[in-house]
């Protein structure tokens, strides 16, 4: 049976000891092209992981 999905809200939180919303222009110059790639695939993974898990929980119910 297909999963339609009409909305979906995601918030992430990257980095460590950040007390406060990131501001991405700080950031820029500070990460490598190739760890700017591994992020994006982590986070991809993170976030595909609690959709799931989410969906898990509604079809239990």
């Amino acid at each position: 049976m297909p999963v339609e999905i009409r909305e979906l809200t995601v918030k992430s939180v990257i980095g460590a000891n950040q007390s406060g919303p990131a501001n991405p222009t700080n950031m820029v110059g500070e990460i490598a092209p190739a760890d700017i790639s591994k992020l994006k695939k982590e986070i991809v993974k993170e976030v595909t992981e609690e959709v799931l898990k989410i969906l898990r929980q509604q079809t239990e119910r």
